[in-house]
């Protein structure tokens, strides 16, 4: 199964190998981030609630996997579980083990401070600046292939460790729709939750979203919405600019034409009709 990019995979390769899960640290919030990766509607009398794609679920833990350790379904507190396949983990990692018993998942939900060997609790939010400050960060959007068994088209935008991602969202309504997260330095922000961030597009199209979390020396934004706006913002343009209260982030990029071009007829119902079919055929969500 292909990851998608993540900040910490440069940093995990000397540390995984020594590091035993009885002595990583814990939480610090008790649960997994999550995000949405589709609209959801859960079977008849579940307890759960529908989802929205890019919504952010708090608490998260291990629910089942199949024979490999491959996960299924995360757990929610409530006791019911949400199918794996439709969530992208915010602040942990999957790491397998063998199946001690016909109850054990075979994969444990690792918070990322793990890879680092990091104790220390989360950075809390800063008071935000009266006075604006502008930051300019160069990279590189690029595509990449999708993820778990869904595949899913994604396009990436990358400058050092910070990351931006606009996915491909499948929805049964036929419209060309999207989601957006940011995963990035918490130094470029004040970081204070409190305040919305707003995503701005080359074309003038504006999104806001209040899920930002800070965790540890990382600031992650999702839930900008709705999907369908986003999938027009993206088949226009590009996102140019993040902004937070007096802080701007402004994107300077280069983009591989190919691949931007290869990314918007990937999530186009009307022209990538195959791969629509095949996700609309029974039990593939």
């Amino acid at each position: 199964m292909k990851r998608k990019y993540f900040w910490l995979l440069g940093m995990c390769g000397a540390v995984l190998g020594s590091t035993a899960f009885s002595a990583m640290p814990a939480r610090a919030d008790g649960g997994c981030q999550g995000v949405a990766l589709q609209d959801y509607t859960p079977p008849p009398k579940s307890a759960l609630a529908p989802l929205k794609a890019g919504q952010l679920i708090l608490d998260l833990s291990e629910g089942t996997g199949d024979p490999d350790g491959t996960p299924l379904a995360y757990e929610v507190p409530e006791g019911e579980s949400y199918p794996a396949s439709d969530f992208r983990l915010l602040n942990c990692h999957v790491v397998r083990h063998f199946k001690s018993s016909e109850s054990d998942p075979g994969y444990t939900l690792v918070p990322n401070d793990a890879l680092v060997g990091s104790m220390a609790e989360p950075r809390l939010p800063q008071t935000p600046s009266a006075q604006p400050s502008t930051s300019v960060l160069s990279g590189l959007w690029k595509d990449s292939d999708g993820f778990g068994n869904i595949q899913l088209p994604e396009l990436i935008y990358t400058s050092g460790t910070n990351i931006i991602e606009i996915d491909g969202v499948f929805s049964s309504r036929r419209s060309i729709n999207a989601s957006v997260e940011a995963n990035l330095d918490s130094g470029l922000f004040a970081c204070n939750r409190d305040y919305p961030v707003t995503l701005k597009f080359g074309n003038g199209a504006v999104f806001t979203s209040r899920n930002a979390t800070c965790v540890q020396t990382r600031m992650m934004v999702v839930g900008f919405e709705p999907s369908d706006r986003l999938g027009a913002a993206v088949e226009a343009s590009l996102p140019v600019e993040l902004v937070q209260d007096h802080t701007v982030l402004k994107l300077q990029a280069q983009g591989i034409a190919a691949d931007i071009a290869r990314f918007r007829w990937q999530i186009d119902p009307a022209r990538n009709t195959a791969f629509f079919n095949k996700m609309l055929l029974p039990g593939k969500f």
